[in-house]
This record gives C-alpha cells, structure tokens and sequence, in this order.
C-alpha cells in the first residue's frame, strides 16, 4: 500500500475575537468561518461591479466584472453546493440564505434554486446514473463531439428534463421552487433590460450560459472515467482529486467519491475519510489523480492527451504500472456504455 500525502486543508484556524467571533455565532459548524468570509467578500465585491457596470456601462467596465465573475464563481458555486447538502446558518439566521445565495446567485449564473432541485433532487437521488439528464455513461468522454452534444441537450433542454424528472418522481415543492425560480429570473431580467439592456446581457445572461457550460464540464470531468462492469459502483463511477490548488480554493471539492458515499461530510474531513479508506478505494479500483482538478481532466480528455492524465495517476496499491497500463486503464473508463447497462 502506498503512503499517499495529502496537502488539502483539514483544520480551519480558530476564529479570532470580534468579527470573525460574531460571524461564528452566526453558524451551525464554526469551521465554516472560511467560507461565510469568502461569500461576505465575493458578496460585497460582485455587487459593486454590478452596480458599476449598470451605472457606468463601457466594455472595460463589462470585462472587469467578467474577470471577477470568473474569478469568484467557484468559491460561490462550491457554497451553493454546500449549503445545498447541509443546514448553514442557525435558524434564526436562516434568511441571509437569501442575499448570499439567490441575489448573489442570479449575478454567478444561477437561476433561484434551479441548482438544488438538480444537485438534491435529481443527481444525488440516481447516484449521477440514468435517468439523471447529466449522466454521462452513453458517451464517448474523450470526444469534443459526445461532449457538445451533451452540453447542447443542457443548454436547450436541461430545464424541462428535470421539470420532466420532478414531476415523474412526484418532488412537486422542488418542481414550484424550479419554476417559480426561472420566473424570478425572467422578470429580473426583463426589469433590468429596462435599465440597461447591455449590462444585462453582461451581468445575467452571459453569467448564465457560462455557469451552466463549466458546470457541465466539471461534471463531465467528474463523472469522466467510469468502469462499464460496474458503472453503479460510486467508487468506479467517479474520480477523486487531491492536492490541487481547486481543493484549498473550492472546499475541497475534488474529493468526489467521498461526496457521493456521504454526501452530508464536511468539507474539512474528506482527506481525513480518504486517508482511512484508501485500501478500500484501492480494493474496488478508485481513480484518483493528484495535482489537477476536474477542469483539468475535462480538458486533457477533449485534447485526448492521456500522457498528461497518466502522469497524475496516484497508485493507492503500490502496484508499479507503467505509463502504457495506466493510459489504457483511463481510455477503458471513457468509453461509451449502453444505456440498458448503465441503468
């Protein structure tokens, strides 16, 4: 077995006096300081740039909010994604859900609560299997074609998949919280088009469609490398990312075989989980990769570089591979798998 050394953040500092001891009192876990700090900062910092560019509209002004936007949107979406799986603030304080999430949300691409009822309702609930709309089992993972195929179907179609997908598993409050979310957006939309139609294309339209395109991507990259005699096996049916730059800036998020066995785990306790349960991830076959994040292996995948891929290749069981076995164990997992298989 080897030794894999992990660098990913485990323990958070403790909160010093005065404001970040009144934020923890906000709080249900105060290892969460760090995150409510960093959505308080990319609050404050992402609505100022909207204001600037509504107030003073040029391309310059348009290109600085781009940058932050791009800038901010992971730390913002891996929120999401955590307060999604787990209750945040304390009850009383429940309602600042609302600024942080869905006001701050519209301006990083994301219509009100479309991304819980698709996370929560639909990919947590099939284990990102079929009929999941972004399952990616039928496709060819390392094609640009496959993949744009499957990002267009999201694109045009996502929304009434999983208002299809809902509304057949009988999830009607998530099915009013869909819709009703995708009417507020509309109508934010149509009123600030008012205001400035330039500034909304900018500031909710393109967010929109990048948001959805690198979440499709990163979900491509995270469901990429699938085993087809076990594809319902999480250990097979995902990877694991460690010691990348994205898990200290993304709350540990690369850590997605963990996320699937136990969804509700804290962000800080996934390496810790991994460390304890490497011999079963090496038993059952678990990829892992160190040094790159799921960004990096959707992009590797579509230039179809398996050299570079095989070069992060962790062996959890010391087994020496050579770099032919490691490639030709990837390209198994990216092959297409037939939906009565994948089912």
């Amino acid at each position: 077995m080897t030794e894999v050394v992990l660098h990913d953040p485990t323990t958070p500092p403790e909160p010093r006096a005065g404001i970040e001891s009144a934020l923890v009192s906000l709080l249900n876990d105060k290892r969460d300081l760090p995150v409510l700090k960093m959505q308080l900062f990319t609050f404050i910092v992402m609505m100022c740039s909207v204001v600037m560019v509504f107030v003073h509209f040029t391309w310059w002004t348009a290109l600085i909010h781009i940058v932050l936007f791009i800038a901010l949107m992971g730390p913002h979406t891996i929120t999401l994604h955590l307060m999604s799986h787990r209750r945040y603030f304390k009850q009383k304080y429940a309602w600042l859900e609302y600024p942080l999430l869905h006001a701050l949300g519209i301006a990083f691409g994301h219509t009100p609560r479309s991304y819980f009822s698709h996370h929560i309702g639909m990919h947590h609930v099939e284990g990102g299997l079929e009929p999941d709309a972004s399952c990616t089992h039928r496709f060819q993972r390392d094609s640009v074609v496959d993949f744009s195929k499957y990002l267009g179907r999201f694109l045009v179609f996502g929304i009434l998949d999983l208002r299809r997908y809902l509304k057949s598993k009988k999830m009607d409050k998530l099915q009013r919280q869909l819709v009703t979310g995708d009417r507020i957006w509309l109508l934010v939309v149509a009123v600030l088009a008012i205001v400035n139609w330039k500034a909304t294309l900018v500031v909710c339209v393109f967010t929109m469609l990048y948001t959805r395109s690198i979440m499709m991507a990163g979900n491509w990259g995270q469901h990429s490398m699938v085993d087809a005699e076990a594809p319902d096996n999480v250990y097979r049916n995902t990877i694991t990312c460690v010691n990348a730059f994205y898990n200290s800036y993304c709350y540990n998020d690369g850590y997605h075989i963990s996320h699937h066995m136990q969804p509700t785990m804290h962000w800080t306790e996934h390496p810790k989980s991994f460390l304890k349960n490497q011999a079963t991830y090496a038993r059952e076959g678990a990829i892992v990769l160190s040094g790159i994040d799921f960004f990096g292996v959707w992009f590797f995948l579509m230039c179809k570089r398996y050299k570079k891929l095989a070069s992060h290749y962790v062996s959890l069981d010391g087994v020496e591979r050579t770099e032919g076995q490691i490639i030709e164990l990837l390209k198994q997992r990216t092959r297409p798998i037939p939906l009565a298989k994948a089912s």
